[in-house]
């Protein structure tokens, strides 16, 4: 499972350009140092995603301190079942102090909305998986891993309360949610555990350098080259004028075409899938069809004037 894609780091490049044209212009370098920090944002929301699973595990060890300090507790209540508590996997990152320092640095905190998260876990203490997790005459690290994975999917992933919480921290982060969540999935799906403590806190690159600068020399390398791809757009799409193609089409096709001439590491299959894709997403139903029209007669004036050169076998395709 990837870490956070080249898809990912073009959706953020295109809202950048957006926010860029639609606002007339401005710093250009202002711009790329906040396309950076927005990218980065989507590590503190994986960090606030794994904190939630953290803040499950305290509310469960309240629930058992309440039922032990009760004047008259049950016999539950006297002999309640640790074993959430004691889990493998979050026993390991709440003891990680990678962790901990990781969600100090970005100041990931979920202490104002505990009550919200009480009422979580007591939703999820009356599932079925809950239940028959504590019946388990035992557990080792991959069962209980497979656990919270299970509530994990079937509790957070798709919880709306949550997803309106981190709305109102960062507006951005509907978007980057899928990024965030793929990351926690690989948590809980990696390494045994004499590697787990390495693998706790992953990080958002699998290629730290060259993952990092892709999407600030994208940004960079269109609004560098921008007039340029107008001109070739506007002379591929002569029977439609310039101010009735849809900014978000016109900021994909001058994506691709920077890519195709300017980033030799990437394949041109790659490029025209990844735009197809995204104008189906972020345009019209008849974008993606336009779009990839005017892409292929681009391409071949690219070659033509041999302005393509893809570095090693089979990126030239497309």
């Amino acid at each position: 499972m990837p870490m956070l894609t080249r898809r990912h780091i073009r959706i953020k490049v295109l809202h950048a350009l957006y926010a860029w044209f639609q606002g007339g212009g401005g710093d250009a370098v202002a711009a790329e140092k906040n396309l950076g920090r927005s990218i980065d944002r989507i590590h503190e929301l994986y960090l606030y995603e794994l904190k939630l699973l953290l803040e499950l595990r305290h509310a469960a060890e309240t629930v058992i301190e309440r039922g032990l300090s009760k004047h008259l507790p049950s016999s539950e209540e006297l002999h309640p079942n640790h074993r959430f508590v004691h889990n493998r996997f979050l026993v390991a990152l709440a003891e990680s102090k990678a962790f901990e320092e990781a969600c100090e640095k970005a100041k990931v905190r979920w202490a104002d909305d505990r009550d919200i998260i009480m009422k979580l876990f007591l939703q999820i203490r009356e599932s079925a998986a809950y239940k028959n997790y504590l019946e388990l005459p035992e557990s080792d690290l991959e069962e209980d891993k497979a656990f919270v994975r299970k509530i994990y999917e079937g509790f957070i992933t798709h919880n709306e309360l949550f997803h309106q919480l981190y709305e109102e921290r960062n507006l951005d982060w509907s978007d980057d949610l899928d990024a965030a969540q793929m990351l926690v999935q690989r948590n809980l799906r990696k390494g045994g555990s004499k590697k787990m403590e390495s693998e706790l806190v992953l990080p958002l690159y699998k290629d730290e350098e060259e993952d990092r600068a892709f999407g600030p020399a994208l940004f960079r390398s269109v609004l560098l080259h921008s007039e340029d791809i107008e001109t070739r757009i506007a002379d591929k799409a002569k029977n439609w004028e310039m101010d009735r193609i849809a900014l978000i089409d016109m900021l994909l096709m001058k994506m691709a075409a920077v890519e195709f001439e300017h980033f030799p590491m990437v394949p041109l299959k790659v490029t025209m899938n990844e735009y197809i894709e995204l104008a189906k997403e972020y345009s019209t139903p008849k974008s993606s069809v336009f779009v990839n029209g005017v892409l292929d007669k681009i391409l071949l004036d690219l070659k033509a004037e041999g302005k393509v050169n893809k570095l090693g076998r089979g990126l030239l395709e497309g």
